[in-house]
């Protein structure tokens, strides 16, 4: 039976990592798994999947989710794991449910809030659909509670900016502070 599973949180909250540990009960469980990540994410090279905790998956870059691109790579797996979620277009969503629809395992991650607490790409539509949703926390950066949304600390306004540097994980109390100071 096909599902969908949903990992979401701010930046350094374990995403990726959680990812590669579904990814290896998978294989444990004689599954075969293939993953994928966005092109734009090219923080650890192109072929891979890599948490901050040095844990690595082989993974496809890609720069869109076309059920007819991704089809053709994963009809022989059982697991299809998706990193960088945000970046993607609503069309993950729909091969998401199409992968579903033929009994494989989806299992995606990604952000669920942009830096100004706007849903973020197609998440929202992935986490209404999904069979399981974990949403992780971070350690906040400032005060050391638990922290919920990405902060950016370049002055850069786009939805999107790549890299870790520019970023940190923050309470609400935090954040807002943060934003209060940018005024």
């Amino acid at each position: 039976m096909g599902r969908i599973e949903v990992i979401t949180g701010p930046m350094f909250s374990g995403k990726s990592e959680e990812l590669v540990r579904r990814a290896l009960r998978l294989m444990y469980a004689k599954k075969k798994v293939i993953a994928f990540h966005h092109a734009l994410d090219n923080r650890f090279g192109h072929k891979k999947i890599v948490s901050r905790s040095g844990f690595e998956l082989e993974s496809y870059p890609v720069q869109n989710f076309a059920f007819e691109v991704i089809w053709d790579l994963a009809k022989d797996y059982d697991a299809v794991l998706v990193d960088e979620a945000q970046f993607f277009s609503d069309e993950l969503v729909d091969t998401c449910l199409n992968l579903r629809r033929r009994s494989k395992i989806v299992v995606v991650s990604g952000l669920d809030l942009d830096v100004y607490e706007n849903p973020f790409g197609p998440m929202p539509k992935l986490l209404a659909l999904a069979d399981r949703v974990d949403k992780l926390k971070a350690v906040c950066f400032e005060c050391g509670e638990e922290a919920t949304i990405s902060y950016r600390l370049s002055g850069e306004k786009e939805q999107i900016v790549v890299g870790d540097k520019n970023y940190i994980a923050l309470c609400y109390r935090c954040y807002y502070a943060k934003k209060k100071e940018e005024r």
